[in-house]
Order: structure tokens, then sequence, then C-alpha cells
């Protein structure tokens, strides 16, 4: 993601979820609800500061580089194009999540084998 007049890897994932939990306070069910309110618009500008924060420091760490910023810089990052940076940010996240089987139904994960 260009940001921060820099591109930047991104992340979502488990990590991501916890960092933004942990950062909000909440439980995963909270942080599921919050998700759901992003196709119905019933969110505010920090929800999608902190999905980003959170996708930033994740990335920054899988990528093995340092990311010292909180979430009201990312904020004033986004100052440049508000929608560009709500519409990358759920796109990217929508791309994360699992995609179904070609047949429509979802694919199960598998039992680990035990030795």
């Amino acid at each position: 993601m260009r940001i921060g007049n820099e591109e930047r890897p991104v992340k979502f994932g488990i990590n991501q979820t916890d960092l933004f939990c942990e950062l909000r306070g909440i439980k995963l069910k909270d942080y599921y609800s919050l998700l759901a309110s992003f196709e119905t618009g019933d969110y505010m500008f920090g929800d999608i500061r902190d999905l980003v924060w959170s996708a930033l420091k994740d990335g920054a760490r899988q990528a093995g580089e340092p990311f010292e910023f909180d979430s009201l810089t990312v904020g004033d990052w986004m100052d440049s194009d508000p929608a560009k940076f709500i519409a990358e940010t759920l796109e990217q996240l929508v791309g994360s999540l699992p995609k179904p089987s070609e047949n429509g139904a979802k694919k199960k994960a598998r039992k680990p084998k035990l030795v």
C-alpha cells in the first residue's frame, strides 16, 4: 500500500486481527461485528484507520521492517485521500478472506494428523 510517501507492506490475518483487537480493547466477536458494519456503511473513520494501522504493523513485522508509527500517524497519512484508503483497505481485506471452493462450498480445514 502506498501510504506515508512510501510503499509499505500490509498483511491481514490472525496477527493483524489480534493487533486490532488489542489496540481497541475488544474481543474477536466485536471485531467481526465491525467487519460486518463495513458492508452497511455503519462505521467511523477511526475504524478504518485502526484497521490500516494493524495491517501495516503486521505487514512490516512479516517483512522484517521496523514500524514505529501509531494509529494517529496513519490517520494523518490517510488524510491525503481518505476515500482511496477506505476503498483500498476494504479491497485488500476482502481479498484476504478464505475463498469458497469451485462448487460453491467452503473448504474445510483439515484436522492435523496426530502421530
